[in-house]
């Protein structure tokens, strides 16, 4: 995505709540291509971390805590020879993650209601679909941080709405997301990178998109180094709160959302080393 938005019409970008929907889509985009927080040449690379995963993900079916894994091919050489910042390695979502599906279940919102009838808040779970919360359950199928990758029904085109979320704690999930658990790397970081990936040539579907779990598990993934992930996502966590800031300020009209923009951009764009702002 092009930064030129946030310079050329920066009145709008102060003003209208879809410039900010933009701003976040720039910081994501910045992170996922390694332009928003700086490469440590003492961590360890991602193509080591890889290793680790493979390794950790066979003690696990070994083990029978997961069941089998589908096989995912790795990327191509070719595939492989793409610009990445030090210490990246390009691969597949499906060798850096465990997927689940196999254990979500569908219950439609009739039993839902007949299931939690009487029955207090404590007693229930929350229930997942596709892009979000649907309601409660009165039990629960997981128990851990999970990432939700839409399947149907998700505006996979649409570059400013998320495709995919973070959930922990007890949970239940329908036959709507995809279900996966990273293996020794940052979920948030894989949910970050999902909703920013273009998903051109993987979604099926004239009325309803689809993306079914092959296509899931071949998408390519950009892996920074375990230590760059959480640098990432702490960083996108401060620029997200910021974003929360501006966005409450258009709602009231705060007269601080100048400066509010101005932070972001300088937060932003500073590893870049483009010398556009004045900090």
């Amino acid at each position: 995505m092009s930064i030129d938005f946030l310079f050329d019409d920066f009145d709008r970008l102060i003003h209208s709540p879809e410039s900010v929907h933009r701003l976040r889509r720039f910081i994501l985009d910045l992170a996922v291509r390694g332009k928003l927080v700086e490469q440590d040449p003492n961590d360890e690379p991602a193509s080591e971390l890889l290793k680790q995963i493979t390794a950790e993900k066979a003690r696990l079916v070994k083990a029978g805590e997961i069941g089998k894994q589908k096989p995912v091919a790795r990327l191509k050489e070719a595939q492989q020879a793409v610009d990445l910042p030090s210490g990246w390695f390009p691969t597949r979502l499906g060798l850096l993650a465990v997927c689940l599906d196999y254990m979500r279940k569908p219950v439609n919102g009739t039993e839902r209601k007949r299931r939690i009838a009487g029955k207090s808040h404590s007693q229930l779970f929350p229930y997942f679909g596709a892009t979000q919360q649907q309601g409660w359950i009165d039990e629960y199928i997981f128990d851990e941080e999970l990432v939700l990758l839409g399947e149907d029904g998700v505006p996979f085109f649409d570059s400013l709405r998320p495709k995919a979320y973070l959930i922990a704690g007890k949970s239940w999930v329908n036959n709507h997301a995809h279900v996966f658990r990273g293996v020794l790397v940052s979920n948030a970081y894989l949910v970050h990178y999902l909703n920013v990936f273009d998903y051109s040539g993987r979604v099926v579907g004239a009325t309803r998109s689809k993306l079914n779990q092959a296509k899931a598990l071949e998408i390519p993934v950009m892996l920074p180094p375990l230590a760059e992930q959480h640098r990432i996502v702490a960083k996108v966590n401060e620029l997200m709160t910021l974003c929360d800031q501006l966005e409450a300020s258009l709602a009231t009209g705060n007269e601080t959302r100048g400066w509010l923009v101005e932070i972001l951009l300088c937060e932003a764009l500073e590893p870049d080393g483009k010398g556009r702002t004045t900090c």
